[in-house]
């Protein structure tokens, strides 16, 4: 039936059905028209469907379903679009909050990458300034200064070097208002060759050492001391320094600073070399007073007060070294600090270097070398260094553990003393390691009638060694200072 059609009063009555009864989707058992549901038009869905109508209204009914459903028409009384924003800005929080909960955690669990762990107890350490404020600034006022020595040499420079007694990179910082090299930073003695580790950006890491962890070696007895040091007919005087050299009457330092010594027949002899001294002030101590006379103590060139620890050591009859650091092979993973000699100088950088680090200190029977296996297999490059050597009297100390090295035979065509480290005590710092390596030790002694070893200031080391030391005259093993080995 068409609307126009119908009376007035049944309009009226269906308009008041719709004001009185709920809107519902359902259609009743009857199949009515539900006066709630409505066409696109606003009309009455019930118009034109009668008693079969209920199938076209059920379809609108889910019609009306899905419109009111749809995500993409927001409900302004709080319907379905603002559940969509709630969820939105739900996630939206839950991401930020996800993104700053992992931001913290990655700033604040971070490694500390520190390298390789030892098992030996480590501490940064400061060490306190020279004593008569020697330092790389006097080398920077000499001829040609720092920067000449440092050059092109990766191995030349010294990076932060910030204000007096402070420790850079593995090394104690220059005095006044610091300097910075052209080359590389220096990381400390580090790897196979250098026996001293340095963290990257921090202090040279040595093993915590105090006084009382040499408490129980005893003392040797007291032997005479040496003479006095520095000769003065044996010395020149330069800007850096009081340097060795040769008298006027043939004297030689390595023959008048030397130990005395005597062979006895059918006695091995054997050299240990105590290195490293001067960096650590208890070790350096305990080194002088708690190991016998025999013993050859080296050290090191970025120690403190070393002209008073050379005197100390010769009071107790010490023969002594000065080490000289040496470019290896793999700079900059091992680094032998801003002194060193390198094979990137030209021949006059490297023998201003040398006269630097002959000048720390006086007495001294010759150099050790400290790492090398580039600069020491470059004939070229080292036979210059060898010569001023040479010139100025001492003896020189290499090592067998650097391959294809020069120094013996540049050592032979200068006749220059010479002797060779055979082994290291403690590149393994345990009782069983430095236990087995005292008897390879003993066994190269026998064999070859003499034998060299170095090793370092450690209170495991020392404890071991003199233990070791009082078993000697009973297997026909002696003590010697190196100079009675150089060749």
């Amino acid at each position: 039936m068409a609307e126009e059609d119908l009376p007035e009063d049944e309009d009226d009555d269906e308009e008041e059905g719709a004001e009185d009864e709920p809107i519902s989707s359902d259609m009743d058992d009857g199949g009515d028209e539900d006066p709630g549901d409505y066409d696109e038009d606003g009309d009455d869905a019930g118009d034109d469907t009668g008693d079969d109508g209920g199938d076209e209204a059920f379809d609108n009914d889910l019609d009306d379903f899905s419109d009111d459903f749809d995500f993409d028409d927001e409900d302004e009384e709080g319907g379905p679009g603002v559940n969509k924003r709630m969820i939105i800005i739900g996630s939206a929080v839950f991401a930020g909050l996800a993104v700053l909960g992992g931001g913290g955690y990655w700033l604040f669990s971070g490694e500390d990458e520190e390298g390789p762990k030892s098992n030996i107890p480590v501490v940064s350490m400061e060490l306190p300034p020279r004593g008569g404020g020697r330092s790389l600034n006097s080398l920077s006022r000499s001829p040609g200064g720092l920067n000449a020595l440092a050059g092109k040499s990766s191995a030349g420079g010294l990076k932060g070097a910030k204000g007096q007694g402070e420790t850079v990179l593995g090394r104690r910082a220059l005095s006044g208002k610091g300097l910075a090299g052209k080359g590389l930073t220096a990381k400390g003695m580090a790897g196979k060759e250098g026996g001293r580790t340095a963290r990257s950006g921090g202090a040279l890491v040595l093993p915590a050492v105090a006084q009382a962890s040499f408490s129980r070696l005893s003392s040797p007895a007291q032997v005479a001391a040496l003479s006095p040091a520095p000769d003065k007919a044996l010395g020149e005087v330069s800007s850096h320094g009081l340097l060795p050299k040769i008298g006027k009457d043939g004297r030689k330092p390595w023959q008048v600073y030397a130990r005395p010594f005597k062979r006895s027949a059918g006695v091995a002899s054997i050299a240990i070399v105590i290195n490293g001294l001067g960096l650590s002030r208890a070790s350096t101590q305990a080194a002088i007073d708690k190991l016998p006379a025999g013993v050859t103590l080296a050290f090191d060139p970025y120690g403190s007060n070393l002209e008073r620890w050379f005197a100390q050591a010769r009071q107790a009859g010490h023969e002594t070294l000065i080490s000289l650091p040496l470019e290896p092979v793999d700079f900059p993973i091992s680094d032998p600090g801003p002194y060193a000699l390198s094979s990137a100088l030209t021949a006059e950088k490297n023998i201003e270097k040398l006269n630097f680090v002959l000048g720390l200190g006086a007495g001294y029977v010759g150099v050790l070398e400290i790492m090398g296996s580039r600069l020491a297999t470059s004939e070229l490059a080292f036979k210059p260094v060898m010569e001023a050597i040479h010139k100025r009297g001492m003896l020189y100390l290499g090592s067998r553990l650097v391959r294809q090295s020069k120094a013996e035979s540049l050592a032979r065509k200068l006749r220059l003393p010479f002797a060779e480290i055979d082994l290291v005590i403690d590149q393994e710092v345990s009782t069983r390691a430095i236990t087995a390596q005292l008897t390879k030790l003993e066994w190269t002694a026998r064999n070859r009638s003499f034998a060299v070893a170095v090793a370092e200031p450690y209170p495991l080391t020392l404890g071991q060694l003199s233990t070791w030391f009082a078993s000697l005259p009973g297997k026909k093993l002696g003590l010697a200072p190196i100079s009675a080995l150089a060749k």
